[in-house]
């Protein structure tokens, strides 16, 4: 078994950024939830990382931390970790992606600095596989899951561009709705929801919107099934019901995995809830995936779990080369 995840944030835990205390971290912690061990025993093949802050006086001191850390990676974990597109043998492959644009450029400061950052990464590190304009709130590029009335602004018409140019795929994780419509009506990027469930299944603003989950499929996008509990439903076998749905809209096809797996240890102890209400026991951390395999096999069928775990993603990113 293999699998091609498309979103977690190994990243920020190694980094310990502003919101976490600063302390020795490693790829094979298994506090991190996506450790080397985790992975191994997951089947992991090839697990996207992404670049994640929230929007902050901080973030791009953050985000320059974690594209370091990224580069350090073939060194540090020698023949265990490696980028996908090099030549390096190594036991996982990884993919670089942004989650908030914010990560590489303040709210006060030229834009032009931000996409000379932007073009510093597809330069020396690797060209990142998606880019999502926002977080959870408001920034300078649109409006986040939880600033639903905000669309798209002019920044983010410049990033859109930049995105295309350089054939970067448009995260639609965490857009507002109003920012995922206008996007649509201002891009022929690719498109993908890198960590995203049904809003219909499980009602909160940060799962798509039917329409604009059929979008994103009948434009060649994916959509990568998250594991976190407040997007899933009551139980795990909830996920299940999300892949139904799918089915129900036709866009089966178009789903793939983003467990969207992080340490609780980076969210501030002040707002810090149990790890319990953020995971189920059985999807907790990456070594969960045979047994979830077996569960998709069953209500599915061995092609389609095939798909799912690996083919889907990794043809998307074949597609766009």
């Amino acid at each position: 078994m293999v699998v091609f995840d498309l979103h977690c944030d190994l990243l920020s835990y190694l980094a310990g950024n502003a919101l976490a205390p600063r302390s020795p971290r490693s790829a094979y912690n298994n506090e991190s939830r996506t450790s080397i061990s985790q992975l191994m025993k997951g089947g992991v093949a090839v697990q996207t990382l992404v670049i994640y802050t929230p929007t902050k006086p901080w973030s791009v001191r953050s985000g320059l931390r974690q594209l370091a850390l990224y580069q350090e990676f073939p060194n540090r974990y020698k023949n265990v970790l490696s980028p996908f597109h090099s030549n390096l043998k190594a036991d996982i492959k990884t993919c670089l992606a942004i989650e908030n644009a914010s990560a590489l450029v303040y709210e006060d400061e030229p834009l032009q600095k931000g996409l000379d950052r932007l073009d510093m990464v597809v330069a020396r590190v690797e060209t990142p596989l998606y880019i999502s304009l926002t977080w959870n709130e408001e920034n300078r590029f649109g409006g986040g899951a939880n600033a639903q009335a905000i669309g798209l602004k002019p920044d983010g018409k410049v990033l859109l561009e930049w995105a295309k140019h350089n054939g970067v795929c448009i995260d639609f994780s965490h857009t507002s709705d109003k920012l995922a419509e206008d996007i649509l009506n201002s891009t022929s990027s690719k498109v993908l929801a890198s960590h995203s469930n049904f809003r219909d299944v499980c009602p909160v603003a940060r799962n798509l919107p039917k329409q604009i989950a059929q979008e994103i499929a009948r434009r060649g996008g994916v959509i990568g099934l998250n594991f976190v509990r407040p997007f899933v439903g009551a139980t795990s076998s909830a996920l299940l019901k999300h892949i139904e749905y799918a089915h129900t809209l036709g866009i089966e096809n178009a789903l793939a995995l983003g467990a969207d797996l992080f340490s609780t240890s980076c969210i501030p102890a002040s707002q810090r809830k149990s790890a319990s209400f953020y995971f189920f026991d059985d999807l907790e951390n990456a070594s969960c995936y045979p047994k979830l395999r077996q569960m998709v096999t069953k209500a599915f069928g061995e092609n389609y779990a095939e798909r799912l775990f690996y083919k889907t993603a990794f043809n998307f990113c074949r597609a766009r080369g």
